[in-house]
């Protein structure tokens, strides 16, 4: 019996997008993010949330890495028990989906899970000054749409942010053209990545468990 007990469909369809190569407007959209400053407002609820997590790292003493966008959690678990060292806050805007994520609290002391929008999350901790050692980026697949560019985190206002945190990262995707805009808009950042296709031993999440058994191409963009 493992965590990967729920069955996985395999029939899972590859990304189709409309955009054939990295987006024309990829390297004009990141250097005017570059020079511009992003701002949103920040509610008092989303505040409230982040002094949460961050009164628990503070009292724990420990760096910490970040799972963006953790979904069910169970991504943020296994990262907790493979750095036993560090804590981990996983962090989804979704209630619906951190329902699973009590079940992982009870095994893993390490562990932490935020409801929050990240955007508002980067905002306070850059306001915090609180840098986390490594941020994760991992699945499902980001708005393939060749319009949506904005709406990918490297093509956001809010990347320079997430760069000035953390320069410490890794992305996983089933779409290598996301994977080859990441990677080019560290570089626009002097930010040396590393893409590659990966094969994972074990899955760390549902969604690659199911990419995995859809046989898809995954790939990873790191960097150090």
């Amino acid at each position: 019996m493992t965590i990967f007990q729920k069955t996985v469909k395999s029939n899972s369809r590859p990304v189709y997008s409309n955009q054939p190569d990295v987006h024309t407007r990829l390297r004009e959209t990141v250097l005017k993010h570059l020079e511009s400053d992003f701002q949103c407002p920040v509610s008092d609820s989303q505040r409230q949330q982040f002094e949460l997590a961050w009164n628990w790292q503070q009292q724990l003493d420990r760096p910490f890495i970040i799972d963006s966008g953790c979904g069910t959690g169970l991504s943020s678990f296994i990262l907790a028990q493979k750095h036993p060292d560090k804590l981990v806050i996983g962090i989804d805007q979704s209630s619906h989906r951190l329902r699973e994520s009590g079940q992982y609290l009870a095994q893993q002391s390490n562990l932490f899970y935020l409801q929050a929008r990240m955007e508002e999350f980067w905002l306070l901790a850059e306001e915090a000054d609180w840098h986390p050692v490594k941020q994760f980026f991992l699945y499902p697949n980001p708005w393939p749409k060749q319009k949506h560019l904005l709406r990918r985190w490297h093509g956001h206002p809010i990347f320079p942010i997430i760069l000035k945190l953390c320069k410490t990262l890794e992305l996983r995707t089933n779409w290598l053209i996301y994977a080859k805009e990441f990677n080019l808009a560290l570089s626009l950042y002097g930010i040396t990545g590393q893409l590659s296709e990966y094969h994972p031993r074990t899955a760390i999440s549902r969604f690659e468990q199911k990419y995995i058994a859809s046989q898809h191409s995954l790939f990873r963009v790191s960097t150090k």
